[in-house]
């Protein structure tokens, strides 16, 4: 059996999350789909995180195993070939078996975009969120103070969730 690590970036816009649901699009259900039809048998992804309606990636690391004898050159290419032009295989790595993405991730990072001006951006509008009117900076820098460092996001959790560790440690990219 062969392990692979996959970096994905996706256009999530027309998408129902990242993890696959029955009769719905999700990106895992896209790249599992090509991967079956590419390989002539089911495989199945293993993403480092989920995520939620109409949401972009531009680095999800995704695992996937297989019997067939195809180096990771080839498979990155391959599946690229075969996806939708909104989904794209950034790399293809051959792994361990006991790489998992989700238990092996050393960070995430997310990234939300305010376009500030009296007009939206077509080109760029799935990416941004448009807010024509004067923002205020000093408030908004203000509120990330506390945001910023190692705190207690348990009220963000949805319900029921199984997440031990509600902490989580908040740095500002400059």
């Amino acid at each position: 059996m062969r392990h692979f690590k996959l970096i994905v970036q996706y256009d999530g816009t027309d998408y129902y999350g990242f993890q696959i649901q029955p009769g719905i699009p999700t990106i895992q259900g896209v790249i599992e789909q090509k991967l079956k039809n590419l390989l002539h048998n089911p495989v199945r992804v293993t993403g480092a995180s989920r995520t939620d309606v109409g949401v972009h990636a531009r680095g999800q690391v995704i695992a996937l195993s297989t019997g067939i004898p195809i180096n990771a050159e080839r498979l990155k290419n391959a599946i690229n070939h075969a996806l939708p032009r909104d989904i794209v295989v950034k790399s293809s790595l051959e792994v361990s078996g006991d790489f998992h993405p989700r238990f092996n991730a050393q960070c995430k990072s997310y990234s939300y975009t305010i376009w500030n001006h009296k007009h939206a951006d077509p080109f760029n509008s799935r990416f941004h969120w448009h807010y024509r009117y004067a923002l205020d900076i000093d408030a908004m820098s203000e509120a990330t103070r506390y945001l910023i460092g190692y705190n207690d996001f348990s009220a963000f959790e949805a319900a029921g969730s199984s997440i031990r560790n509600k902490y989580r440690t908040l740095q500002r990219l400059e």
